[in-house]
């Protein structure tokens, strides 16, 4: 997103309630019966099984997951940047209610379960010594009917726009993750370089302020200066200039007169966003996923191509829901959904571009149950009607499953579109479920 964008939805969170006893509360207030809170973790004491999992492979996931989940920032800390000894001691709850919420995502996404125990078991467990949580863990993370409540599963919820897709405020009553407990202390697993009560994140903090000046590659440096220790690598470090001719165009809304005028080799890609509003998210991102990213003269970075939003870029037709955006060849992978951003950082839908191409990538609806993508081509060829591209374009070739590194991300999680094949390799989501249904 670019800067002004972030400063819009400041304003916007600070008229919503702020960052004080009006917002908290509204986080807080229970959720519609059936509804998921994606960036809120689950109430009560709570741990993680998979039927047939042993307490290693358990240990395994978690920690794996820990490189995650430690490097998530809630959107209030993003924004607000409470640094201040009282403000962080404030803030703290929320800092780490953000993070053990991208745990438990990370976790259900490779196929464990999310358990909840009774209050008194729970918190007789969370005080207990580590021998007997791990006893207790050891006996259930693997049972096939887990003593307590079966919480939460991964389901593609953010397909449907009857989940609540972010959070601003994520503070819950979760009051003892198990598996994380077993592990250690939780402030010193969440913050392992860091100061938990100032919340002092260093150089790393002035990244979480959304550099966006820094190329990705410099940005990922001065993480690992800090001591940041990635989940998986960046896909796309390289960087291709955009012509002087064509900068103040990037990222914005085509119309059908600038499409001959594009950069040599480059390609078109055309979506339509509908449903759009402060709930539902007002549009998506899509980024490079094996390709270079753009460089402007002026040394700006565009790590993602943004569809939506139309406060700031209205699109084409009547209701400003048609998109067009000129891109270099590559692959492009649905990186996240806006307002208060959910990033698909775990798993989400790619498509190749080649050389010269216009690919449609679908109708969106973010207010529906089924948010997409709609690929019916009739739509799509009467926006450009009278213009070679209505029978030139081709309907998206996406594969599920791309995954990238969650570095400074608002909240984590992994997004599937039916029907479409997955990467090689990929064995989270819906595939690392069907395996315990």
């Amino acid at each position: 997103m670019t800067k002004m964008k972030h400063v819009f939805l400041a304003l916007l969170c600070v008229s919503l309630g702020g960052w004080g006893t009006a917002a908290q509360s509204q986080a807080t207030a229970p959720a519609e019966s059936g509804v998921v809170r994606i960036a809120q973790p689950s109430e009560g004491y709570t741990y993680f099984n998979k039927p047939g999992a042993t307490i290693d492979d358990h240990e395994a996931d978690v920690r794996s997951c820990l490189l995650d989940a430690k490097d998530v920032v809630s959107w209030d800390e993003l924004i607000d940047n409470n640094r201040s000894l009282i403000a962080g001691a404030l803030t703290f709850e929320r800092a780490k209610s953000a993070r053990i919420s991208a745990l438990e995502n990370c976790m259900i996404i490779r196929g464990w379960r999310v358990v909840a125990l009774q209050a008194e078991e729970g918190q007789a467990l969370s005080e207990t010594e580590q021998s007997k949580l791990k006893a207790f863990l050891s006996e259930q993370v693997g049972a096939q009917e887990p003593r307590g409540r079966i919480a939460r599963v991964w389901a593609n919820e953010a397909l449907n726009a009857a989940h609540k897709r972010s959070e601003l405020v994520p503070v819950s009553t979760n009051n003892g993750q198990l598996s994380l407990l077993y592990l250690g202390k939780i402030t010193d697993l969440l913050y392992p370089t860091t100061n938990a009560i100032l919340l002092d994140y260093g150089s790393t903090w002035s990244l979480r302020k959304l550099d966006h000046t820094a190329s990705m590659a410099e940005r990922l440096k001065a993480a690992q200066r800090d001591g940041a220790v990635l989940a998986r690598p960046l896909f796309t470090t390289s960087e291709i200039e955009v012509p002087a001719s064509f900068e103040k165009k990037i990222g914005r809304n085509l119309a059908l007169t600038d499409l001959p005028n594009i950069p040599d080799g480059w390609g078109l890609i055309v979506m339509r966003i509908e449903g759009k509003s402060l709930k539902n998210g007002l549009g998506l991102g899509f980024g490079p996923y094996r390709g270079p990213r753009l460089q402007s003269k002026k040394g700006v970075i565009v790590n993602e191509i943004d569809f939506g939003s139309g406060f700031l870029n209205k699109g084409a037709g009547k209701d400003g829901s048609w998109m067009i955006r000129a891109v270099p060849p590559g692959e492009y992978r649905l990186s996240q959904m806006d307002v208060i951003p959910l990033y698909f950082c775990l798993g989400s839908p790619a498509f190749k571009l080649e050389k010269g191409q216009i690919i449609y990538a679908g109708t969106f609806d973010l207010s529906a149950t089924a948010m997409g993508p709609d690929l019916t081509m009739e739509p799509v060829r009467a926006v450009l009607a009278g213009s070679p591209y209505a029978e030139q374009i081709k309907p998206a070739p996406y594969v599920n499953g791309t995954t990238s590194n969650c570095l400074g991300s608002a909240s984590i999680y992994a997004i599937e579109f039916p029907d479409f094949p997955f990467v090689e390799g990929y064995e989270w989501g819906s595939k690392a479920k069907k395996r315990f249904d």
